[in-house]
């Protein structure tokens, strides 16, 4: 009879184990190739979840959702814009870089897409304010507007002037609205005389009148509500306005006529309102006097201050920089 000493006890319990683990090992890698899973071995591959836990991936991250809000408050909230003209000479200089509040007056679909820099049609989603007097604001002109080969901008800047449902008009460059005169703003920039009253200017708006852009209307600004009839005689002043609004053409026929998308209207509704705007240099600027009425839904938002400025040469002008048009 032969007895087990202990030692060789201990060696069969050690080989058992290694058996069991070898066997449970072969196990499990059977389970995952019958799932279809490849076990790598973990000394030389990450897991995704290193992957994502990573330093470099924590400021990928961050660079993605900082290019994101960066979008969004261009595209919804806030925009920079250069002024490239002297027409509102002397509030903002040709080289001046300003910030414009897109949520001044209402909450809005994109005027621009990235990487596109022609203006697309904007839809006002809410609306908590409107435009007042003075308001020194960023726009695109109406479709109806041919921009002459002077101008290569796709955004102008004007002051906000007359208001919808105002009479305005201009004697010897002195405005009046509803009458009363509207002061110049303090750096308004007047340069030349005074036109001649009753001298036409044929690039003024609306063609066929006897004005100029120093002797203008007097002419009802339209307003959403404002009903207007055949025999107006101020209907032929809205005809670009309604083309807008419509989409098609309107005109007025021999009988004195509305006639909209070959249709006889008897009387139109207008649905929007608009907005009188002029330059503050009011001898060089390309405003409502020659291209008409500003609609509301046109407009993207109010200047609130220059950020930046740089004169011809490229030089900074430290003078006007953070400075608010007013």
């Amino acid at each position: 009879m032969f007895s087990v000493t202990d030692s060789e006890h201990d060696s069969g319990t050690s080989r058992n184990k290694k058996k069991e683990e070898s066997e449970k090992g072969e196990a499990e890698q059977d389970i995952s190739r019958s799932m279809g899973c490849h076990v790598p071995a973990s000394s030389s591959v990450f897991s995704l979840k290193e992957v994502f836990s990573s330093t470099a991936f924590f400021y990928v991250k961050i660079v993605f959702i900082s290019c994101c809000l960066a979008l969004f408050l261009k595209l919804f909230v806030i925009d920079a814009f250069v002024i490239p003209s002297e027409s509102m000479e002397n509030l903002l200089l040709p080289g001046d870089y300003i910030l414009v509040n897109k949520l001044s007056y209402s909450f809005a679909t994109p005027v621009t897409l990235p990487f596109r820099k022609s203006p697309i049609p904007s839809i006002r989603l809410i609306t908590w304010a409107t435009p007042s007097r003075n308001d020194v604001v960023v726009f695109y002109l109406p479709d109806h507007v041919d921009i002459p080969d002077a101008f290569h901008e796709e955004f102008f800047i004007k002051r906000v002037i007359g208001l919808p449902g105002e009479q305005i008009e201009i004697q010897d460059k002195v405005v009046r609205c509803n009458g009363v005169e509207i002061p110049a703003s303090p750096k308004a920039l007047f340069v030349d005389n005074p036109e001649i009253p009753g001298k036409a200017d044929r690039k003024i708006f609306p063609h066929g009148t006897p004005w100029n852009k120093d002797n203008y209307g007097p002419i009802l600004i339209p307003y959403s509500g404002l009903v207007v009839r055949q025999g107006d005689p101020r209907l032929s002043y809205y005809i670009t306005a309604i083309e807008q609004e419509n989409g098609s053409d309107a005109y007025i026929n021999a009988f004195g006529e509305l006639v909209l998308a070959d249709h006889i209207v008897g009387e139109y509704c207008f649905k929007e309102n608009y907005y009188f705007v002029l330059g503050d240099n009011r001898d060089n600027s390309y405003d409502s006097r020659f291209w008409g009425f500003l609609p509301e839904q046109n407009i993207i938002g109010k200047a609130v201050i220059t950020y930046f400025s740089m004169d011809e040469d490229g030089h900074p002008r430290a003078e006007r920089i953070l400075r608010i048009p007013e």
